[in-house]
């Protein structure tokens, strides 16, 4: 595998994989399960027995749920369905909506528009309910839907479970992407015929321990002693929901290993939004400005929140008439 970035290796099932012996797939080096919880306002019929099963057995589980909403209102109903069986379970990694082909089949044959703004509203609604009832929650997408039914600001507030079929298990090609489903055909001892296996990239189990303390504060690190650093061109980045050291080092072309050690963090994998880290060696300087490369799905707004401006100031440091014209690679000024 590639940069030792992959924290877990897991699956995802549902009633359609029949009866699963759980002890037989821990031992095949699974470490977590995304397991149906059902779909619209329906429980799966093998959730209660697989997250039972699976826990009991040492996988650690979230859950996901398959979206069938034809407004607001109907995919807060379904979030209501999905907590009351989360509530019956320790999970230690996220409730997933998973919104998709037959989502959009099912809102066609009853008349309603396939808009992006509809999509993503209903997806936000799931998300929003499930999050104020004290879930960590992500989206479940494939490239397909990500450049066509979301709109991009979806991934500013919730992290992205992405099937990618092409990845073939080494580290995400979308820095949104937390949990990467990199096929449909996996085998896996305990398990009937072909699975679905996934790699995830953060370490859920310590965030969603941190989100459950009584003081409800962050986990804190225990920095590791590293010398004092030679002075060097720096920038100051706020983490944003989603992020991670390693897709941050990707956008500044240095590696994860190097941001940890300069800021004195000792599990790479606990960072949280709003901390701030420091940027060795960027360009950054006398010029009083540093300089940032658009990555896919970015936005403005999302780039000017992560460095405490605006995106109205980018624009026009850029000469950028239009705010949503930016394009992957384009190179920005940040004052």
């Amino acid at each position: 595998m590639s940069g030792n970035v992959e924290l877990g290796f897991g699956v995802d099932v549902s009633e359609f994989q029949g009866t699963i012996n759980w002890e037989k797939v821990r031992s095949s080096g699974i470490t977590f399960a995304m397991i149906r919880g059902g779909f619209s306002t329906t429980l799966d019929s093998e959730a209660i027995n697989n997250l039972s099963s699976a826990t009991a057995a040492g996988v650690k589980c979230g859950i996901y749920w398959f979206g069938y909403p034809l407004s607001v209102d109907d995919a807060k109903r379904e979030a209501q369905c999905c907590i009351a069986l989360a509530k019956k379970y320790k999970l230690e990694y996220p409730i997933a909506y998973d919104f998709e082909y037959d989502s959009v089949r099912y809102m066609r044959d009853n008349n309603v528009p396939v808009t992006v703004e509809n999509v993503t509203a209903f997806t936000r609604a799931f998300c929003e309910t499930v999050e104020a009832a004290g879930y960590y929650v992500m989206v479940y997408t494939n490239y397909d839907y990500y450049n066509n039914y979301f709109d991009k600001s979806l991934w500013e507030n919730y992290d992205m479970w992405l099937a990618d079929w092409d990845d073939k298990g080494y580290k995400p090609r979308l820095s949104y992407a937390h949990i990467v489903q990199y096929t449909s055909q996996g085998r896996v001892d305990g398990i009937n015929g072909n699975v679905d296996r996934n790699y995830s990239v953060r370490d859920y189990p310590g965030i969603i321990a941190g989100m459950n303390t009584e003081s409800g504060e962050k986990p804190e690190t225990v920095p590791t002693p590293v010398p004092d650093p030679e002075p060097v061109n720096e920038i100051v980045y706020t983490i944003q929901r989603g992020d991670t050291l390693w897709g941050i080092g990707e956008k500044y072309g240095i590696s994860y290993q190097t941001i940890a050690n300069y800021n004195g963090i000792a599990n790479p994998s606990l960072i949280y939004p709003g901390q701030k880290i420091k940027i060795p060696g960027t360009n950054s300087g006398s010029n009083g400005y540093s300089t940032y490369t658009v990555q896919s799905g970015d936005t403005l707004s999302g780039i000017a929140a992560k460095y405490g401006t605006t995106y109205q100031k980018i624009a026009a440091d850029n000469g950028i008439s239009n705010p949503n014209l930016i394009h992957p690679g384009q190179v920005l000024k940040i004052y």
